[in-house]
């Protein structure tokens, strides 16, 4: 709320979300979800903010489509996420309605603040093709999103047969550059 945001200096009309793995699904969540969508915690369900763009390092954009669970060139990866979304047993339509909810991918619109997701094309626990898939369907409904596929990624940034390719310090300098690219035009109007 306005009181933490003046006792910590920040400024509640420009927040960005940023998160890498679980936590970039969360950052994509957060930017591209209505804001009454999930209950949060009461004491700030009057807080104000205005979230201008968001960054996902290797996070998931989708759950409903567990192909996109697939490392490139295989096929039939089992739903290593269910258990964590939903509880065993329930019903294939329950199941599919909490894969859509939670899935950032259905949130995208014309008017969605920025988005831009790096991903690592060798990411064996979440594949490359969420990048892809979300940019798909971001253009498809015109939603702003950049995608950024580093080479030679594993999760983490973990070096796979060769280099990364943008680097590390080309990844981070990215980042910034989008964030800082994203409060420079919201400080203009």
């Amino acid at each position: 709320d306005g009181a933490h945001a003046e006792r910590l200096s920040l400024d509640a009309n420009h927040v960005f979300t940023f998160g890498d793995s679980a936590g970039g699904h969360i950052a994509q969540m957060l930017l591209l979800s209505p804001p009454d969508s999930f209950h949060g915690e009461p004491a700030l369900a009057d807080a104000k903010y205005r979230l201008i763009a968001g960054v996902s390092w290797y996070g998931p954009c989708g759950f409903e489509k567990t192909e996109l669970f697939n490392r490139p060139g295989e096929s039939g990866v089992r739903d290593r996420f269910g258990p964590r979304i939903i509880k065993s047993g329930v019903d294939p339509k329950d199941k599919l309605a909490a894969y859509r909810e939670v899935s950032p991918v259905n949130y995208l619109k014309p008017d969605s603040p920025p988005l831009l997701m790096l991903q690592g094309d060798k990411d064996p626990t979440i594949p490359v093709h969420h990048a892809r898939y979300m940019k798909e369907r971001a253009d498809a409904v015109k939603a702003p999103v950049e995608v950024l596929v580093v080479e030679n990624s594993g999760h983490n940034w973990r070096e796979i047969g060769g280099p990364l390719h943008p680097t590390l310090d080309e990844i981070v300098a990215k980042t910034a550059a989008f964030m800082k690219q994203h409060l420079d035009r919201s400080l203009k109007q």
